[in-house]
């Protein structure tokens, strides 16, 4: 078997080896190739920094590498880990990694990261193998959201370019896919939220299908909160909101009190390399 970058690997090539190794994992993975396409392009994956391993031509294990400078420092991100069931327990993501380190290291990246399923033990393990260290924790939500009316309430649809990003809080505790420059290359739509006559909050959501990337109130004030989920009920009411830093307790409280429950927890893990 052989290990090497994914540069020159056809895309439905890695989305059926994606799928195969996701098979049965903790949530459904879509099958749809253009779905991974945008979202990929997104993240910013790099497939001459991902790499695979190989059993003759067949992809049978990958590393996806998202590459971007985040925070001032130039950052690889896992955006999919995953191998053939039938090619499980040989260290493959060890020998990857073993593989990628350096050649990443050469390229100018100076700090690995991921996400990793809390309850996924054998995963948490093969990366602390790596080096990988837990350095924060998220909560997912989803649920149909119960807000109650409020005439006050009122939205602002604006752009990306429109949003003034450095004024939001909690910078820091969002994940790869939902800082801002992964958010730019999404199909998302951009709202402030306002409330008697003051800006109480904002959103970022895909209103075809829920998702929504970015969410905060500007406050901790349960009437804006109510009015912020208010006005996200009114594009689409069934949601999923991933990736909440837990240390935006305010936030949680807030997001269950108005019908979203947590389905899974996950792991950010680092290393400097």
């Amino acid at each position: 078997m052989e290990i090497r970058t994914l540069e020159h690997t056809p895309l439905p090539a890695i989305v059926a080896c994606f799928i195969k190794a996701f098979d049965g994992y903790f949530v459904k993975v879509s099958e749809d190739v253009n779905y991974y396409a945008a979202r990929w392009k997104a993240a910013m994956v790099d497939f001459d920094s991902s790499y695979g391993m190989f059993d003759g031509e067949q992809l049978v294990g990958f590393v996806l590498h998202a590459v971007d400078t985040r925070f001032g420092m130039r950052t690889a991100f896992n955006d999919g880990t995953g191998v053939l069931p039938a090619y499980r327990g040989r260290r493959m993501v060890q020998a990857i990694y073993e593989k990628a380190v350096p050649e990443l290291k050469a390229k100018g990246i100076a700090q690995l990261s991921l996400e990793v399923i809390q309850e996924n033990a054998v995963a948490l393990k093969a990366y602390e193998k790596v080096g990988f260290r837990i350095v924060k924790e998220y909560a997912c939500f989803k649920g149909i959201l119960l807000a109650r009316a409020d005439a006050a309430m009122q939205l602002e649809a604006t752009t990306f370019d429109h949003m003034e990003w450095d004024k939001l809080p909690a910078p820091a505790m969002q994940a790869w896919e939902h800082q801002p420059e992964s958010l730019r290359g999404g199909a998302f739509k951009y709202y402030y939220v306002w409330r008697e006559g003051k800006r109480i909050g904002f959103f970022v959501v895909q209103p075809e299908n829920g998702y929504l990337a970015r969410l905060d109130a500007f406050t901790e004030i349960e009437a804006d909160w109510n009015a912020l989920l208010l006005g996200v009920s009114q594009l689409c009411n069934l949601v999923k909101h991933n990736n909440v830093d837990v240390r935006q307790a305010a936030k949680t409280r807030f997001l269950e009190k108005h019908g979203l429950t947590r389905y899974i927890n996950q792991f950010e893990m680092g290393m400097k390399i």
